[in-house]
């Protein structure tokens, strides 16, 4: 279900004043903050990594913020299409993950 919508400055009022305003949040998109990191090394060819930089900067913010923004947008889509599908048995899995693009992981 959506939220309800209202201004910015009737949200902050009413955070201020103590009052509800969960009916306004859209909880499917809520995160943990300071869940533990965990670090991963991941080497891209330096072309890539020229094309990830001016995304990023388009949108004003860092390298490793837009892989993460783009990685949880892709793990929640893939979340809601299993859990939509009801799962899927373990040929299924495999034939998805055939047609779906590789990455060459050599270092």
């Amino acid at each position: 279900m959506k939220p309800k919508t209202i201004s910015a400055e009737e949200f902050d009022r009413m955070f201020d004043d103590g009052e509800d305003i969960s009916e306004y949040l859209d909880w499917s998109t809520a995160r943990r903050l300071h869940a533990p990191a965990k670090r991963v090394n991941v080497d891209f060819p330096a072309d890539i990594v020229s094309k990830l930089d001016r995304a990023a900067k388009r949108r004003g913010v860092s390298r490793q913020a837009l892989i993460k923004m783009w990685i949880v947008t892709q793990l929640d889509n893939e979340a809601l299409l299993y859990s939509s599908s009801g799962g899927t048995d373990a040929a299924e899995t495999t034939e998805q993950a055939d047609s779906e693009p590789k990455l060459d992981n050599a270092a």
